[in-house]
């Protein structure tokens, strides 16, 4: 990710726009360049595959991404109006996109849900606890708005 995390996301949705002619809408917030190079492309992957599985699987015609990197945690949320599934299913050959997330967001300590159902939608919340010692967080911590 020579170019940073956000530009990437950025030039993914429109070049999956442009090329499936479909509208993705992204939303990013947050510090992330300072994000650790592994979860930045953690975070990558793992969109570029829930915008794929969204598209081949679901048919997509609309995706939102929302990437939000605060101090603390990092959250991902991409939703669709494609087809939906039921998410109980278990793994099969249409879901082994979805297993690759899972193992790549337990990866990084973190968590994901799946909300879904035949003729609704998907949608995919992440989440991502970011170690308040490192350099970076503490400065922020330190620096920044008293918490709660």
């Amino acid at each position: 990710l020579d170019m940073g995390l956000e530009a990437a996301l950025r030039s993914l949705a429109a070049s999956y726009g442009q090329h499936f002619g479909l509208r993705i809408d992204l939303q990013v917030s947050g510090d992330l360049a300072t994000l650790p190079p592994t979860h930045q492309l953690g975070l990558y992957r793992i969109t570029q595959e829930a915008t794929a599985n969204a598209i081949h699987h679901g048919g997509a015609q609309r995706i939102e991404i929302l990437v939000d990197g605060q101090p603390l945690i990092l959250s991902l949320m991409v939703r669709d109006d494609g087809r939906g599934f039921d998410p109980g299913q278990g793994v099969t050959a249409e879901h082994r996109g979805l297993h690759h997330m899972r193992e790549r967001t337990q990866s990084l300590g973190g968590s994901i849900r799946v909300h879904s159902a035949p003729g609704e939608g998907t949608t995919l919340i992440l989440t991502v606890p970011l170690a308040p010692a490192s350099p970076r967080r503490a400065g922020h911590l330190a620096g920044g708005p008293p918490l709660g």
